[in-house]
């Protein structure tokens, strides 16, 4: 299978959930993988990230995210929509 980068709109913030810049990534020996075993044409890759909150949701509690911090996290890319490569 190939791979391509795209330009996707920036979504709305659900409301229960925050949006992050990726500023970094980290590679794993799963990222690579995914593209032959299991991903499809047009889902995200990439797992470990570290990214500055830019929106918050309305139901997301404003005494434990902040604007402009910095957050870590691991997410299951290459299933989907959702992946550390994306910004």
């Amino acid at each position: 299978m190939k791979y391509c980068m795209r330009s996707y709109p920036f979504l709305s913030t659900q409301p229960y959930l925050f949006s992050l810049k990726i500023v970094s990534v980290g590679a794993n020996p799963s990222d690579h993988m995914h593209i032959d075993a299991s991903s499809k044409p047009g889902d995200w890759l990439g797992t470990d990230f570290v990214g500055q909150v830019v929106e918050l949701g309305l139901d997301v509690p404003k005494d434990k995210v902040k604007i402009g911090e910095l957050r870590w996290n691991y997410c299951r890319g290459g299933l989907g929509g959702k992946g550390a490569f994306a910004e």
